[in-house]
């Protein structure tokens, strides 16, 4: 998150140091090179096909997403491009994302590439082009211009960034003739290049050849393009105006001739610059976006970012680019980063709306007269605050994140718009400053570490590009700990709830719950926790910044952007950081001093950094240093000598990545270089001796060269060396073949026959055998390899790695086990699956303060959700119920949604997953549920084994490791329901994990708390039963009961009834409930008596009831200042479990309705604590129309009736 003292400038520098300063014009041959070595079938290690990854998230942060492209006739289908892990792609409006993975079909592999540019084409959707490569330079350059003809089940490259046309490294915006597929426009680094239709198409660049552009066409960049069309939808248009934005130069023009497949070029020049006086007279602007109004491009904007990164004034246009002028008011004079996000988009329908963003988001409805928040009760506030402001991320919002790059809008509801930015995708249904987070199961963040806890191993944390710090208990919800740019976290070992973390240019140490470290406070949703426990649901993560001179930091050794830290295993308050020219250590978690040598930078003073720190296997004693000019210090005494063992390292002049130390034996350490290519070396003997075992071909790869056959030849990837482990069941001795895995651009590689050497062991001859260890973990660069060892209350070791990746999370791989599906209904924060020793898992709650239980019968996957529910309906996502949904109590004789939620913790897909949910009586105080009868394991499941029943059954056809499925189950509660209920929810997958009766030693599989205790797949929730609230309901049809979304046909309405003579008795008169009163008609020469009946589902009276009718034009019901009332009518009460009549409300000789022969009318009744549906802030389309009388949580109190008119 961007807060005043980010600078992305910084942040870009870091990132290119870490990986060995590639120049730019060698990234993509050498990303071609490392996929390619990566990709071939010799090279892969032959436990890959057993032992699988799974994600480990996070599911609620999304990352960077760069650029968004939305179907043209299918507004639920999106495609997001992120900065490092590719194309992602939702076809149901976010509720689930599938990430697009194949770009090169004939090598193999799932490559996570850096996106700039997505644009679908209109006259055939399923073409899609993705173009490479982060818009703005100083970022990870791309691999060329991509296309799908199927919808991104498969790319095809059309253009290399080296030896392609365009030979673009980076692209900034696609637009596509929606007449025309493979006609395209690209604005890139390369200036503006053209597509031509063909299969692929050829591309030629648009050379801008006006007076004052720059004379070279390769010095022109292009920073956006927009097309004047006329309408899109409308006649093809022979001749079109295309508009292109050239950095620091200004806006240009041209007529394009459809018939000649070119410009017009019987003027001196094709193209003419556009005057916007305001625009280049700004010194020093540079990049400049456009927008125009779709079905009113007469209508353009304009603005730039200006030499200090401000935003220059917006401009405008009415007369289709002729003239401009600054809009009335301009938001924003204070942020600084229009390089790296800028974003100006106009909506297709409404030419005065238009956002404007680069750390915020602003709104204009106004054309640019004002901006501000629309509210829904008034047009506009126009008090110049952002409509999308990253404040409001750390105040728990996490819809609202900083640095916006995208935006897009549906063409059927244009109102509906979705915003790209540093956090995800958002998304706003009405243009309010109200988002819904939509990018939930994006796996895109980008990692720069991965710490486990050294005592809890479910517990892990790291930090992450622009998003903070986070950490899990073993969820795939995360939770924020630390703001900006994070780096390291290092866990205090004897309390779950103290940390130290890195981030950008300082260190902080944080305390969860409770706290008098007060710097900052992040709030985290934790619905799951008892209202009687903690009312507000929020957990509360605090942080004090130790990173001053006041905490012994001297003010020479500056902080480093992302400063490597370890934390002692054992140690309370004790760590390591590096800075700049030295590192540091604390013993008391607050103060820091040198580490015991003046300096690490023998070779010269000044611009050194401390890239890589590492305790030994005697902790206390043994640390390890590396510098960035490739220095390698280490100490066995605390720091009262050191050794400089650079001089035989051989890897002077590069960044140190990572140093790993063998857990059992000190002298035995292994170190990356992140050079092109990378280095390993290995030490015996605690640094005096060295082998170099990359196991280069050629000339040994120490200068690399790009498409060399000997690349393809080296054991390792051509890529630099990012990270390096052992394999947590290495063996000691030095003499023993060790097993070390090293992370690359592509993945991760692995070698098993690697000796250490020592001055009396050479190993001359050695011939490492690298080979890839990816399998189905995606072609991603890898900061952080961890190894994790412990064993589970049966004794049983569990060795795995967990890898931080720098575009697509965290993965976990099982070292010793095969792949396997683990299905899970937690019973706790803190249930992973697994039976842990007392002394590595909790029985109090890690994120309270101390001395609150966890408690095994309050299920946090099973939750219910009563009326009038939440906006979730029956589609649930697995972050919006870990963070929105508070379980609540049952009401007797309610319609109630009970969730299930289901992880699988294994490695293997779960295939025809059942889902069971059972209910019965819980006696007692406190409540105890009963036992399983005898024969309940006997043809498991049955449909109902007294005292327990079952509430339903529900099949999920996949749930895939780190995908965790929510089920919703519709129960009616019975009316004479006991106070308390019990809640059993089981899982199977009959095939790949059934569940089983469990072994009756030493208590038999019936018993309720042995089962819970000990059975991964069944959960408890005690819950208590009141009585239901007075409840309105107006049935929609004869299949109405108040179910979300159960009526298949609408605007039935029986409850409307209609008569011409008033009736004394209306109880009486219409008592038959069933009646469909098909019979009824408006006459239009009599008076009309219009009655609505309320029915009151409730177990308490419904007071103080209000009706009102509406005549709805069929022409505009989207619009509700045309509904018109008919008028209202009020009822003092109807009884519990009833039903009654207000006085009619009379419509005397209605018009003919020609050229219709019917009319729609619509009621709405509140009452008591029953509100009705807000119609004029909820309905601005024909699908939140429908919304609003059918699938919404009070829907029951709308109704529609189609009526037939007669003369």
């Amino acid at each position: 998150m961007i807060h005043k003292e980010d600078k992305p400038t910084l942040r870009a520098v870091a990132d290119a140091a870490r990986l060995g300063q590639i120049p730019e014009g060698s990234f993509s041959a050498l990303m071609d090179d490392a996929v390619l070595h990566a990709t071939q079938t010799v090279q892969a290690d032959s436990l890959v096909t057993t032992r699988k990854w799974r994600n480990l998230g996070p599911r609620n942060i999304g990352g960077r997403i760069r650029t968004l492209a939305i179907h043209p006739q299918d507004g639920r289908i999106l495609y997001a491009g992120s900065a490092l892990g590719g194309v992602w792609k939702t076809t149901n409006a976010g509720d689930s994302w599938q990430s697009l993975d194949d770009f090169r079909p004939s090598q193999g592999g799932r490559q996570a590439l850096p996106i700039g540019a997505l644009a679908v084409a209109q006259s055939d959707p399923q073409i899609v082009y993705v173009g490479t490569g982060e818009p703005v330079a100083g970022y990870i350059s791309g691999n060329g211009l991509f296309w799908s003809r199927n919808g991104g089940k498969h790319f095809d490259q059309i253009d290399h960034p080296d030896n392609g046309v365009i030979q673009a490294k980076h692209y900034e915006r696609i637009r596509v003739d929606p007449w025309e597929s493979s006609r395209l426009w690209c604005a890139t680094d390369k200036g503006l290049w053209r597509g031509c239709p063909g299969n692929p198409p050829h591309f030629v660049q648009d050379v801008i050849d006006a007076a004052g552009t720059p004379t070279a066409p390769a010095n022109q960049q292009a920073t956006d393009v927009v097309i004047n069309h006329g309408d899109p939808r409308g006649v093809v248009p022979a001749r079109f105006t295309v508009f292109v934005a050239l950095k620091g130069a200004g806006v240009y023009r041209a007529t394009f001739i459809r018939a000649n497949d070119d410009y017009d070029r019987s003027g001196a020049t094709v193209w003419s610059q556009v005057n916007i006086s305001g625009l280049t007279a700004l010194p020093g602007f540079h990049r400049v976006k456009l927008a125009l109004c779709d079905t009113r491009p007469d209508r353009m904007y304009c603005v730039a970012g200006r030499a200090d990164n401000k935003f220059s004034p917006v401009f405008i246009s009415t007369n289709g680019g002729a003239t401009w002028a600054a809009t009335a008011t301009q938001p924003d004079s204070a942020s600084i980063i229009t390089w790296y996000a800028l974003v100006l988009e106009c909506n297709p329908s409404d030419p005065n709306v238009v956002f404007l963003g680069q750390v915020d988001m602003w709104l204009t409805t106004d054309g640019g007269a004002s901006w501000g928040r629309k509210n829904t009760k008034k047009p506009f506030i126009p008090n110049f605050l952002p409509c999308l402001d990253h404040q409001q991320y750390g105040l728990g919002d996490r819809a609202q994140h900083a640095d916006q790059h995208a935006v897009v809008f549906d063409r059927d509801q244009p109102y509906h718009a979705w915003v790209a930015n540093d956090g995800g995708v958002s998304f706003t249904d009405n243009l309010t400053y109200s988002w819904r987070k939509r990018s939930n199961g994006i796996l895109a963040t980008q990692f720069n570490d991965i710490s486990t806890h050294p005592t809890y191993p479910f517990m892990m944390g790291g930090g992450l590009q622009d998003n903070g710090s986070w950490i899990t208990y073993g969820g795939m919800s995360w939770y924020y700990i630390g703001h900006s740019d994070g780096g390291d976290i290092g866990f205090e070992p004897g309390n779950p709830r103290l940390f130290h973390v890195t981030a950008q240019q300082g260190v902080w140490r944080g305390q969860i719950a409770t706290s008098s470290l007060s710097d900052f406070s992040l709030p985290n949703p934790a619905p799951d926790i008892p209202i009687t426990v903690n009312v507000e649901g929020i957990v509360q993560f605090h942080g004090q910044f130790v990173g001053k001179d006041a905490n012994g930091f001297a003010t020479a050794d500056e902080p480093l952007f992302y400063a490597v830290l370890v934390h002692h295993p054992f140690n309370n308050n004790e760590a390591l950081i590096g800075r700049r020219n030295n590192a540091y250590r604390t013993v008391n978690g607050t103060n820091f001093s040198v580490m015991g040598h003046a300096a690490f930078n023998p070779y010269g003073t000044g611009n050194v950094e401390v890239s890589a720190l590492a305790y030994g296997a005697s902790p206390n004693n043994d640390w390890w240093v590396g510098t960035s000019r490739g220095e390698v210090f280490v100490t066995f005494n605390a720091g009262v000598t050191w050794r400089n063992a650079t001089e035989p390292l051989g890897s002077r002049g590069n960044w140190i990545s990572a140093i790993a130390t063998h857990p059992a034996n000190s002298n035995i350490a292994v170190i990356a270089v992140a050079s092109s290519p990378g280095t390993v070396y290995i030490t015996g003997d605690g640094g005096q001796s060295w082998l170099e075992i990359s196991g280069r071909a050629g000339n040994g790869g120490a200068n690399w060269q790009p498409r060399q056959t000997h690349n393809i030849g080296d054991q390792l990837s051509p890529s630099p060396a990012t990270a390096i482990a052992f394999d947590p069941g290495s063996p000691s001795a030095v003499g023993s073949a060790q097993t070390l895995y090293v992370g690359t651009l592509t993945g991760v590689y692995v070698i098993r026959n690697v000796l250490a050497p020592t001055s009396t062991i050479p190993t001359p001859n050695f011939q490492p055998v690298w080979r890839t260890f990816n399998g189905n973990l995606p072609l991603v660069l890898v900061y952080e390899i961890e190894p994790i060892q412990f064993q589970d209350a049966g004794g049983n070791t569990h060795n795995k790695l967990r890898i931080a990746t720098f575009g697509r999370g965290i993965y976990e791989v099982d070292l010793l086990v095969n792949s396997s599906t683990r299905l899970l209904i937690r019973r706790n924060i803190v249930d992973n699956g697994l039976n842990l020793p007392v002394a590595n898992t909790f029985t109090e709650d890690p994120r309270l303060v101390p001395g609150v239980p966890l408690i095994d019968s309050q299920s946090i996957d099973i939750r219910v959700d009563a009326p009038p529910y939440l906006s979730f309906g029956l589609v649930a996502d697995s972050v919006e119920f870990d963070q929105q949904l508070r379980s609540e109590n049952l009401m007797a004789g309610k319609l109630h949604l009970i969730y299930v939620q289901v992880h699988n913790v294994g490695s293997q897909v779960g295939e025809r997953v059942e889902v069971y949910l059972y209910w019965a009586k819980a006696i007692g105080s406190p409540p105890i549920p009963p036992d399983l009868p005898d024969d309940f394991w006997t043809g498991l499941p049955k449909d109902n084994a007294p005292p327990w029943f079952l509430i339903g059954k529900i099949e999920v056809h996949e749930v895939a490791s780190g995908e965790p499925a929510v089920i919703c189950f519709q129960w009616d509660v019975p009316g004479d329901i006991p106070e308390n209920v019990a809640l059993l929810a089981l899982v199977t997958d009959n095939a790949r994990d059934r569940l089983v009766p469990l072994d009756p030693a030493p208590k038999p599989p019936n018993d309720i708390n042995n089962l819970i205790a000990n059975e991964r797949r069944a959960a408890l929730r005690i819950t208590t039963c009141i009585s239901s609230p007075a409840d309105a309901l107006l049935r929609d049809g004869f299949d109405d009961q108040g179910r979300l979304g159960e009526t298949a046909w609408a605007a039935r309405s029986h409850d409307i009834i209609v008569v011409q003579a008033a009736v004394a008795d209306p109880n009486t008169a219409f008592a038959d409930v069933d009646d469909l009163r098909q019979a009824d008609r408006l006459d239009g020469n009599e008076t009309n008596h219009i009655y609505v009946r309320i029915n009151n589902r409730g177990e308490r009276p419904l007071n103080n009831i209000q009706v009102e009718l509406f005549q709805i034009p069929l022409a505009s019901v989207h619009d509700p200042n045309s509904w018109v009332s008919k008028g209202t009518s009020n009822l003092t009460s109807v009884a519990a479990r009833s039903t009654g009549f207000a006085l009619p409300i009379v419509w005397a000789n209605p018009p003919n309705p020609a050229p219709l022969s019917a009319y729609l009318l619509a009621a709405l009744v509140q009452a008591d604590d029953d509100p009705r549906p807000d119609y004029q802030d909820r309905v601005d389309s024909i699908k939140s129309f429908w919304q609003l009388f059918l699938e919404s949580v009070d829907s029951g109190n709308a109704a529609l009736r189609g009526i037939r008119w007669q003369a």
